[in-house]
C-alpha cells in the first residue's frame, strides 16, 4: 500500500467519524422556551426600586399601582404572532398614553411626577397579545 492510499483511507475514516458524530446526540440540548413569551423587563439602574411587576394577556384595567417618587420608570414588552402594539394608560401626569410595539424588545418610559402621588397603570391589548410590565422609581 502506497502513501497516497494510506492518506486516502485515513481521510475517509476521519470524514466518516465526523459525519457519524454530527448525526447523533448524546442527550437533549433543547430548552423548553416559549417563542411568544416576552423578555422579562429588569431595571436598568441599580438605584431604581421596584414598585410593581405584572404580566398577562389581553386588556387589564389595573396591572400596577403604587406611590411615586420624583421619577417613575415604566418598562414594558409584549409579543404577538402578528405585528401589533399595546397601549399603557397611567394616572400619572402624562399627555398621552404610552404605546409599546410588540416586537419582543423592552420599552422604557420615564415619567417625572410629584413625590408621594398614588398611581395606577392599565394595559389595553388584544386577547392574543402577551405582555409584561415593570414599574420602578428613583429620586432625581
Amino acid at each position: 500500500m502506497d502513501l497516497l492510499s494510506k492518506r486516502l483511507r485515513l481521510a475517509t475514516a476521519a470524514a466518516l467519524l465526523v459525519l457519524t458524530a454530527c448525526g447523533t446526540t448524546s442527550g437533549s440540548t433543547s430548552v423548553d422556551v416559549d417563542p411568544l413569551a416576552p423578555p422579562t423587563p429588569e431595571p436598568v439602574r441599580p438605584d431604581e426600586s421596584v414598585l410593581d411587576r405584572a404580566e398577562g394577556a389581553g386588556t387589564a384595567s389595573e396591572v400596577a399601582s403604587g406611590r411615586s417618587d420624583d421619577l417613575v420608570i415604566v418598562y414594558a414588552t409584549c409579543t404577538a404572532e402578528s405585528a401589533t402594539e399595546v397601549v399603557l394608560r397611567t394616572t400619572l401626569p402624562r399627555d398621552e398614553p404610552m404605546t409599546v410595539p410588540c416586537d419582543g424588545i423592552v420599552s422604557r418610559t420615564q415619567i417625572f411626577t410629584v413625590p408621594g402621588r398614588e398611581f395606577t397603570l392599565g394595559v389595553e391589548a388584544a386577547e392574543e397579545i402577551r405582555w409584561q410590565v415593570l414599574v420602578t422609581a428613583r429620586d432625581e
